[in-house]
């Protein structure tokens, strides 16, 4: 048998714990009654019931809609819909031509696939493509110039 511990508090023996398991274990299981376990079958009874009503009820709802679906089917077949209704609109039949699909496709490219440049990084690129064309302009103009001279040295001119 496990020793017995003294409490600080009072000069009372107290058996420790483990030992006190074992003794509920040793007693029968028909001697044990357990309240809560009799109140929760209780509840797991009427949890049931109300699971039994809630499946009829939702199977009461589907039966419902299937006649529901089935007379919406009926009147659809009754009166079928004319031509006119059926044809889409010239919007519609414009855009679905191979030009019509170009500019959707060329729209939603440009405004949600490109990045754009900030107005910083535009204004610089400009400058720089000004600058060099003006660069390039000067390059050319001066070598039609020279060969220009050439020509005239040449023929005599």
């Amino acid at each position: 048998m496990a020793e017995k511990k003294k409490n600080v508090s009072s000069d009372r023996m107290v058996e420790p714990k483990a030992q006190t398991t074992e003794k509920k274990k040793n007693v029968s299981s028909d001697q044990m009654v357990e309240p809560k376990a009799q109140t929760s079958e209780k509840v797991k009874n009427a949890s049931s019931d109300r699971m039994v009503a809630a499946k009829a009820q939702t199977s009461e709802k589907v039966k419902v809609q299937a006649k529901e679906v089935k007379a919406v089917a009926r009147d659809s077949r009754a009166a079928p819909p004319s031509r006119r209704d059926k044809r889409p609109s010239a919007l519609a039949r414009l855009f679905n031509t191979p030009a019509g699909r170009f500019v959707r496709e060329s729209y939603y490219e440009l405004r949600y696939k490109v990045t754009w440049p900030s107005f910083i990084d535009a204004r610089n690129m400009t400058f720089a493509v000004i600058v060099l064309s003006l660069a390039v302009g000067l390059l050319l103009g001066l070598a039609d110039l020279g060969l220009f001279q050439l020509f005239k040295v040449l023929t005599g001119s």
